[in-house]
């Protein structure tokens, strides 16, 4: 029999052999305006930069497309890229970048675990990220003494989406936090037949708040 998922994330997976996936993202990307002095700020620093610290893929087409206006695209070829986890890891040697490190644990707390284990002595870090990622990396580097800059690239923006009639489905995939509460928004029962599957702890530990605050 086959199997209905649900994927509520920006990036589609191919599905899995059974399984039919309907792709319904419920957040859209919007960068931050290239003029914001943060991201001219750290811009301009790029060519000095050692290291960059790529924790979604969804700031690498920004961040290329960014750099391209300046000039500084091919400077990234140099440089090391510390990528979350191999499915980031794929879209950075997707758009040409293969220098990188891979943190096994797929959140900010592996991106950590991989500086623990470099030399960061003479090194200068780059963490160009989302409006709502959590502040753990930029924490350890300054706790660290660690050169680094950061700057919020864009934003998850929750999509105009009317209820999703979720009978037909026999499984839910969420992706992050800003997907969880775009769906809460416009849903307060989910039928008792769906598997409900997140990706990552972050939005495992997210989701089952949202669940409890419903329940009450």
């Amino acid at each position: 029999m086959t199997k209905q998922v649900l994927y509520l994330g920006t990036h589609c997976p191919l599905p899995q052999e059974g399984e039919v996936i309907t792709h319904m993202p419920l957040i859209e990307i919007q960068p931050r305006p290239f003029v914001d002095f943060p991201i001219q700020e750290c811009l301009q620093e790029f060519p000095r930069f050692t290291h960059i610290i790529i924790t979604s893929r969804n700031t690498i087409p920004i961040l290329q497309e960014y750099l391209d206006r300046i000039g500084y695209l091919s400077l990234w070829e140099n440089k090391i890229t510390i990528a979350v986890g191999k499915a980031t890891e794929r879209a950075l040697r997707e758009s040409g970048l293969h220098h990188t490190l891979v943190a096994k644990e797929e959140r900010a707390e592996g991106i950590i675990t991989v500086l623990q284990e470099i030399d960061t002595r003479d090194a200068y870090f780059f963490w160009p990220h989302s409006g709502q990622a959590r502040l753990l990396i930029s924490d350890y580097l300054q706790s660290h003494s660690i050169h680094y800059k950061s700057c919020s690239l864009y934003d998850p923006i929750p999509k105009s989406a009317a209820e999703i009639k979720l009978d037909f489905f026999d499984e839910i995939v969420f992706t992050s936090p800003s997907v969880v509460d775009a769906f809460f928004s416009c849903h307060d029962i989910i039928p008792s037949h769906l598997i409900l599957r997140t990706i990552g702890p972050i939005t495992a530990a997210y989701f089952r708040v949202c669940v409890e605050a419903i329940r009450g």
